[in-house]
C-alpha cells in the first residue's frame, strides 16, 4: 500500500493509493450481502437492489436521476432503467443476470 502524508496550508493531510479500491470493495461487499441498499433498479424485468450513492458516484446518468428534479429521486424503485446505462455500471462490479432477446 502506498500512502503519503504532508503538512500544508490547511493542516496535515493523508493520502492512500488504496482508498478508492477499499471503498469500491466495501460497496461490493455491502451489495453482495444486500446490506444498506436503498433502491431497486428494474432492468428488463429483473430487479437489482443497489446503493444510490454508489450509482451516483459512478454515473452521471444516475447522479442526475437521484439529485435533480426527477421522480426517481423520491422513489424506492427505478423502473425501465436504460439497459446500456446498466451495462456500463456492470463494469464497476460483478452482476449476474439473464435476458431473453427476441
Amino acid at each position: 500500500m502506498t500512502s503519503t502524508a504532508a503538512t500544508g496550508q490547511h493542516g496535515r493531510s493523508y493520502e492512500s493509493s488504496q482508498h478508492g479500491v477499499t471503498v469500491v470493495k466495501g460497496f461490493q461487499r455491502l451489495w453482495q450481502e444486500t446490506l444498506m441498499c436503498d433502491t431497486q433498479l428494474i432492468v428488463q424485468g429483473q430487479s437489482f437492489n443497489v446503493h444510490r450513492a454508489y450509482l451516483a458516484a459512478c454515473s452521471q446518468y444516475f447522479y442526475s436521476m437521484f439529485t435533480k428534479d426527477f421522480q426517481e429521486k423520491s422513489q424506492n424503485q427505478v423502473t425501465n432503467v436504460c439497459f446500456v446505462m446498466f451495462c456500463n455500471l456492470c463494469c464497476c462490479f460483478k452482476v449476474e443476470f439473464s435476458c431473453a432477446f427476441v
